[in-house]
């Protein structure tokens, strides 16, 4: 990409990178380390040609826990195992996968000139990436 004086990394992070999850500390700073290395990662491709993204995705219809046996954690989160995440959600809380790479396609289609450097994508109901702020009397 240096040599070619252009070119385009995304990372995936997660809105984790931004809040702590009940229960999920490691995800979190995990996502937190992705979301600061892209940064850094940019700020050294400065002047090379080289445009850096960082796609910080909310909850996501998948299967990453269906494996999972952590009851506890589970139920901080308003999940259930065994079954794909956001199956019971309401839809406006919940992003499709086809969504998280319609945001990526936003950013690479972008003017060489534009840098589009973070991109936080949530369902429209999604409050910031917390699942227990409102409560259930909200």
């Amino acid at each position: 990409m240096r040599q070619r004086g252009s070119g385009h990394i995304i990372n995936i992070s997660s809105d984790a990178s931004r809040m702590l999850f009940p229960a999920l500390s490691v995800y979190c700073g995990t996502k937190a380390f992705v979301q600061m290395f892209t940064k850094g990662l940019r700020a050294e491709c400065v002047g090379t040609g080289i445009r850096v993204t960082d796609i910080q995705p909310g909850d996501v219809k998948t299967n990453l826990i269906v494996n999972n046996d952590d009851d506890e954690a589970a139920k901080k989160l308003g999940v259930i195992i065994g079954k794909e995440v956001g199956i019971e959600t309401p839809r406006e809380q919940v992003l499709d996968v086809a969504d998280v790479v319609d945001a990526i396609r936003y950013a690479v289609k972008a003017p060489s000139h534009v840098g589009i450097h973070e991109i936080l994508i949530e369902g429209r109901d999604q409050l910031f990436g917390d699942p227990t702020a409102m409560g259930d009397d909200a």
